[in-house]
């Protein structure tokens, strides 16, 4: 499915979260260990099995919690057994490295992506290189997609890096300022226009 998975920290202390670890709990934990990173968390940008598969296993392995917002807690294949989520939206899991869950509704209701030292911003299947995620499933919402895509992002700079959920653009990785000039989604002008893009 094409589906990323990330390790984010801090290489002075080793301490570092994943996110999204839908597949291959056991190689991410390798590359953690190559890296000599130590896996403090486990976050989950939306509940989708492709994402969340490996949540359970990895954080009863690690013995670490995961994040993920209440709203997509049914959506989970496995329960993981601590279940952690920020009032203020601020995860204090590695001293060193800020990490913000910014709620973004659209693809699911607990869909949030992660902007860490305010310049590299996970996206889940918020926001992808050249597309958005899709808004048709039974907790999605279209209208709040197009909200988070020009409200809640609206305001990140444009040098800031986007990683998104999915291998499913021309590059792995974009800016915030590539996707707003190329991306058909960002450049919406109303509402209408797109819905119209979604549902044609």
């Amino acid at each position: 499915m094409g589906n990323f998975a990330y390790l984010a920290g801090d290489a002075a202390s080793g301490e570092a979260v994943v996110v999204d670890p839908g597949w291959d709990g056991e190689e991410l934990i390798r590359r953690a260990s190559q890296e000599e990173l130590t896996i403090r968390a486990v976050l989950l940008t939306h509940g989708h099995y492709d994402h969340s598969g490996q949540a359970r296993a990895m954080t009863d392995l690690l013995n670490v919690p995961a994040y993920v917002d209440p709203r997509d807690e049914a959506l989970l294949p496995a329960r993981p057994a601590r279940l952690l989520w920020p009032a203020d939206g601020l995860i204090p899991v590695i001293p060193q490295v800020s990490i913000k869950a910014i709620h973004t509704p659209g693809h699911t209701q607990g869909s949030n992506c992660f902007l860490i030292n305010d310049k590299h911003l996970l996206t889940g299947d918020t926001l992808f290189v050249g597309a958005c995620g899709r808004c048709d499933l039974e907790t999605s919402d279209p209208e709040e997609m197009y909200r988070s895509l020009s409200e809640r992002l609206g305001y990140l700079a444009d040098d800031v890096k986007v990683y998104p959920g999915h291998d499913y653009g021309d590059t792995p990785a974009s800016t915030m300022g590539n996707e707003r000039r190329t991306n058909p989604y960002l450049m919406c002008t109303s509402l209408e226009r797109f819905l119209r893009m979604r549902s044609g």
